[in-house]
């Protein structure tokens, strides 16, 4: 839930929307081994805006949980430090696939955030299993109304053995950000 999830404890809801199917439904399968609830999967069309020019299928997939949205909304994501190579894998695993992409041009590996404190606990958690990346800064650019200019992080990973461990360790559950 911390790329293209969310969590209200308003509406009491966890929610993931993406345009993969194969990530919802990943996505779907390990909120309903965690939660023990029945998941919903859905689909819904993205309103077209200035930056976007026809509607985009979306997969949708949540539950409805005032405890299990109390719970995820207080989560302290640096205790993920603490915790066992799987988890921490696991982890990466559904962040790169939400916020990340192979680079082929560079053979390596990228995701993006605009929380930086979000993106420096990730470049932590690759640095505990031995996973080198650097840390750049951008800034967004002006599209239709938006002015632009808002700082966003994106974390590389070019070492050959890093990208090797990362592929070993993590991999990828979206077949197109392994670059097939």
């Amino acid at each position: 839930v911390y790329g293209d999830g969310h969590v209200s404890v308003a509406q009491r809801r966890v929610i993931l929307s993406a345009t993969d199917e194969d990530f919802v439904l990943e996505f779907k399968k390990n909120l309903e081994i965690w939660s023990e609830f029945n998941v919903r999967f859905s689909t819904r069309y993205i309103k077209p805006s200035n930056g976007i020019q026809r509607r985009k299928l979306q997969y949708v997939s949540y539950i409805d949980s005032k405890e299990a949205s109390l719970f995820l909304k207080k989560f302290n994501l640096y205790s993920l430090l603490n915790e066992s190579e799987m988890v921490r894998s696991a982890f990466l695993k559904g962040f790169f696939d939400s916020e990340g992409s192979v680079i082929k041009n560079k053979l390596g590996l990228h995701c993006y955030n605009t929380n930086k404190e979000t993106i420096l606990l990730i470049k932590k958690i690759l640095e505990s299993l031995g996973i080198e990346s650097t840390l750049t800064v951008y800034s967004t650019s002006p599209i239709g109304e938006y002015s632009g200019g808002k700082p966003y992080y994106t974390l590389n990973i070019y070492r050959k053995e890093s990208i090797m461990k990362y592929y070993n360790l993590i991999s990828f559950t979206i077949i197109e950000n392994k670059g097939g």
